[in-house]
């Protein structure tokens, strides 16, 4: 992965001077750090469902919260993805342009998770704008997850909570699953043109 950071007017400036711009080994990110920071992205996914996730009660908290922990998950998705290091929430895409990037950067095309991250960033930007909140909506979210949809049940909102909350870790565990195989790839691609002498995985 490339770190050298997006060139600056000033770059442009200082080459038009020098007439150098150049890159180098210290301009890639170590096989190592990258594994490292694989580790750390799970240890934080891990600690934000376990510290946040069971503190909430409420459902318009419950939405507001998940869709903080799935951003998260989705900007290191967009980070490890990309092959120029980079940190997307310096970068101020909204969630939906976030979603639009998830795909172009090759995350698997199942039918649950994208069409999920959709309605989740509506419900958040009705609750958001209005303080109200499509329970419809969150029932069809609920509903696109079950492993039997049931349409026509009754959910109260202690159930809806509940629901929203097993959707949210289980969406960050397959973010975090597709990140792993993603840079698994990588790193096997990386050591069979290394040779012998590529680190174990």
């Amino acid at each position: 992965m490339h770190k050298k950071i997006r060139p600056t007017i000033q770059d442009a400036l200082e080459f038009q001077r020098v007439g150098v711009y150049s890159t180098s080994a210290s301009d890639f990110v170590s096989w190592e750090k990258r594994k490292k920071a694989l580790q750390d992205f799970k240890r934080e996914a891990d600690s934000l469902l376990r510290l946040h996730l069971p503190r909430t009660r409420n459902l318009v908290v419950a939405i507001l919260t998940c869709h903080i922990i799935i951003e998260f998950a989705l900007n290191k998705f967009i980070e490890f993805a990309a092959p120029t290091q980079t940190d997307v929430a310096r970068e101020r895409f909204s969630f939906a342009q976030k979603i639009s990037i998830l795909h172009m950067l090759g995350f698997p095309p199942d039918p649950h998770t994208i069409p999920s991250l959709d309605i989740l960033n509506r419900l958040r930007n009705q609750v958001a704008h209005t303080l109200d909140l499509d329970r419809e909506q969150v029932d069809i979210l609920i509903r696109l997850n079950e492993a039997e949809p049931r349409a026509g049940r009754k959910l109260d909102d202690r159930e809806r909570v509940k629901a929203v909350k097993l959707i949210t870790s289980g969406i960050c565990s397959y973010i975090t699953g597709v990140i792993h195989g993603m840079n698994a790839v990588a790193f096997m691609d990386k050591a069979i043109r290394r040779g012998p002498t590529a680190p174990p995985l």
